[in-house]
């Protein structure tokens, strides 16, 4: 995951547990590990609510940032799988 705040980059990997159901994809942040610190002091795990499109290639949600259970912000979500390799890519807009 990477973010700006005050002009400095921030890169951090995330770890997760989840469940499949059907079509419906929800993960939990269970943890994270700063690679970059740059101004953030601290990172508020993320879940997310997904469900997968017909030709199984793309997850539309929901993405929530929660601290103890406490909603912080949220927004809609897209995970799309790349052709061209086993990687992901993840386009998450905040509402907070």
């Amino acid at each position: 995951i990477t973010f700006e705040r005050d002009g400095k980059l921030t890169v951090l990997q995330e770890e997760f547990t989840g469940s499949i159901d059907g079509i419906k994809v929800f993960l939990v942040g269970v943890s994270y590990t700063f690679l970059q610190k740059g101004n953030a002091r601290s990172y508020y795990l993320d879940v997310f609510h997904l469900d997968l499109d017909d030709n199984h290639q793309i997850l539309k949600g929901i993405i929530k940032c929660e601290d103890k259970g406490a909603s912080i912000a949220k927004g809609d979500a897209v995970i799309e799988r790349q052709s061209n390799n086993n990687s992901i890519n993840l386009d998450a807009k905040s509402s907070a």
